[in-house]
């Protein structure tokens, strides 16, 4: 299966989406905020990000939009989960967006759409 960050400044919200991750079978690495996140991103390269938006200094949409400008980091895709998702550009970096509050069965559906696009080779 995945490796999976998940970085939200919300414990009780990381801890959920964590455990429906690790149910289905996936490795999950945590982060507390965006600034950590970035960093485990160009460490550990995960196969997923899954980020809030809307976090405390570093935002999640700026952690996307420097994963899509590092070449070593573009192919990563990026899911930004949040209670408030634009309507503009700043959203656009994400391959997908789920807003908060979500189902479990939500995620699961998003993650494993994500996950199999990224593993149909380019046409």
């Amino acid at each position: 299966m995945a490796l999976v960050l998940v970085a939200d400044d919300n414990e009780r919200i990381r801890e959920v989406i964590s455990r429906v991750l690790q149910r289905n079978g996936h490795t999950v690495i945590p982060a507390v905020d965006g600034e950590a996140a970035w960093e485990t991103v160009r460490e550990r390269k995960p196969d997923l990000v899954i980020i809030d938006g809307v976090m405390p200094g570093t935002s999640g949409f700026e952690v996307c939009e420097r994963i899509h400008a590092d070449t070593a980091t573009t192919h990563i895709p990026v899911i930004v989960v949040s209670g408030w998702l634009p309507a503009g550009s700043e959203a656009s970096c994400a391959t997908a967006t789920l807003a908060k509050p979500f189902m479990p069965n939500e995620l699961t559906e998003q993650v494993e759409q994500v996950l199999q696009a990224r593993a149909k080779p380019a046409a």
